[in-house]
């Protein structure tokens, strides 16, 4: 270890020093790493230019999971999930998913005890310091099974790069790659060592934020009109039943569902995203119920719901004045309550206090909306729920009041069904899940409606619309039909495992952060297997 950088004569080799020596001495996990040509931008020549990127092999470091042993290899690919269990998962999904294919992997039912479904995962998080604040855009893949699992045990690091230094082409140059190795991995004769036991794996779903999949795809373009790449609901139409807002069973864009195979016979093979051109379903491109509800249709739900509580008098009599300054004052009291709702029942969250400002309500003109962290603004919602039934639990309650707690009681509901039950569903589940989401979305569509007929006055511009309540609507109705837990897709875990990888990343210069970030990851991938092994 002295001999490193030349005996601390060269630091800037220090860490390339270090990283043989750690991989000399068998403690990383010594899966291979590519080197795989793309297009960057070089910000030296303003041009764009050819060059090698490091990607992590997922078939090297598959056969390196399985060489720790089958306990290492079912922890990170079924997580806790038993033989039955998934067997009963293919089963269902054989009879009531569309998405289900026949293919080599899934046409002999005997080996879906041991088949592994594969997703993608992309995102992008702040990270490398340098001359100026910069971000990453990070690739890993992850087992379906494996929602379970702590986030270092769950997603796989495949790559990560300077979005400061990509441009148009480089993304779709990695994912070539990508997906060639992940159809090695799932090819059966392959001859991997895992096959020998029955194991084989198959490609399931792209998964990442409805952001993500539009600027990487073009799949569900919430900025246009037509928001949904799975039918043409449209934000404003001159029919009420062919927007967004309509929520009902009849609802005209329901009747407008668009096939796999009417989306594919629009465009052109090469314009096709790249998942898609190796198999992976339009229906199979998940927005999470984090990014849609606890960061998309929450903030707003969580903002109205709170501003219509303080406007009616729940935290005292809102008195006539500068709008700002009442509403100032009121909110201080909410959050003193919120406070100590959260010590009577045991919770222990960390939420900024509310004011104005987070609340993004200075003015009647504007729409609220309350920014928080995921976990932190779920346990609001709750609180709101509270709030809300016991104001509308007054004898001279108003019929509105009774509306709001319906829809911030149907809301938690919801949430708590998805967060308790297990990945598959019995029926009765299913059916509970779509009656408290539908039940939220009609009573927040009629308190929408109510809100845009007030000129004046309390309750004016509240519980705004979004292109997520509608993917929301999509999700509960897939909810009913495949019975299986839309929280197995959730990205909570995923946004713990870009932070931790943003972490490790935050010290290397932007030129070599992909090669020092996929070695880093390696060596804290090799600790947490260990920790598993014992």
């Amino acid at each position: 270890m002295s001999g490193i950088a030349t005996h601390g004569r060269h630091l800037q080799n220090a860490e390339r020093d270090l990283q043989f020596a750690i991989r000399a001495w068998a403690k990383n996990v010594g899966a291979n790493i590519l080197e795989v040509p793309v297009q960057m931008w070089d910000p030296s020549e303003n041009a764009i230019v050819d060059c090698n990127l490091s990607v992590l092999d997922p078939v090297s470091l598959m056969s390196c999971l399985w060489h720790r042993g089958r306990e290492v290899f079912r922890k990170v690919c079924f997580g806790s999930m038993t033989e039955n269990d998934v067997k009963a998962y293919w089963k269902n999904a054989s009879e009531r998913c569309a998405w289900f294919q026949v293919t080599e992997n899934c046409k002999n039912p005997a080996k879906w005890d041991r088949l592994i479904p594969l997703s993608l995962y992309g995102d992008d998080v702040n990270t490398y310091r340098n001359t100026e604040a910069g971000a990453i855009s990070i690739i890993a893949f992850c087992s379906d099974f494996a929602f379970g699992n702590s986030p270092m045990l769950r997603y796989m690091l495949l790559t990560l790069y300077s979005v400061y230094m990509s441009c148009q082409h480089t993304y779709n140059d990695i994912l070539r790659k990508v997906f060639d190795r992940l159809r090695l991995l799932c090819d059966e004769t392959a001859g991997h060592p895992w096959q020998k036991e029955g194991y084989s794996f198959c490609l399931s779903a792209v998964l990442g934020d409805m952001k993500w999949q539009n600027d990487q795809y073009g799949i569900h373009n919430f900025r246009a009109n037509t928001p949904c790449s799975l039918c043409r609901a449209c934000k404003v139409a001159a029919d009420v039943r062919d927007t967004i807002a309509d929520f009902r069973d009849g609802a005209n864009h329901l009747q407008t569902a668009i096939s796999h195979e009417e989306y594919v016979q629009q465009l052109p093979q090469a314009d096709l995203p790249i998942p898609m051109q190796f198999g992976v379903r339009l229906e199979r491109f998940l927005p999470d119920v984090m990014h849609s509800q606890l960061l998309g249709t929450g903030k707003c739900h969580n903002g109205s719901a709170l501003c219509y509580l303080v406007e009616a008098g729940c935290f005292g009599d809102f008195s006539h004045g500068v709008y700002e300054e009442c509403m100032q004052e009121k909110l201080r009291v909410a959050y003193k309550r919120f406070r100590s709702w959260c010590r009577e029942n045991k919770l222990r969250t960390v939420h900024p206090r509310f004011t104005a400002a987070r609340l993004h309500r200075k003015l009647r003109s504007m729409f609220p909306c309350l920014s928080s962290k995921a976990i932190a603004g779920k346990v609001v919602s709750f609180w709101l729920a509270h709030e809300a039934h016991e104001w509308a639990g007054r004898p001279d309650a108003e019929h509105l009041d009774q509306v709001v707690s319906c829809c911030c009681f149907s809301y938690c509901s919801m949430l708590q069904r998805m967060g308790n039950y297990p990945l598959l569903l019995t029926q009765q589940q299913a059916d509970a899940i779509h009656a408290d989401g539908m039940l939220h979305l009609q009573a927040y569509a009629y308190l929408r409606a109510h809100s845009a007929g007030i000129r004046r006055g309390r309750g004016k511009n509240l519980w705004l619309l979004l292109p997520k309540h509608h993917h929301c609507q999509k999700m509960l109705k897939t909810v009913k039909k495949e019975r299986l837990n839309p929280n197995q897709s959730s990205l909570l875990a995923a946004e713990s495992f870009v932070g931790l990888v943003g972490k490790m990343t935050r010290t290397a210069h932007r030129a070599t952060v992909t090669l020092r970030g996929i070695q880093r990851y390696l060596c804290v991938l090799n600790i947490r297997l260990r920790e598993v092994a014992n």
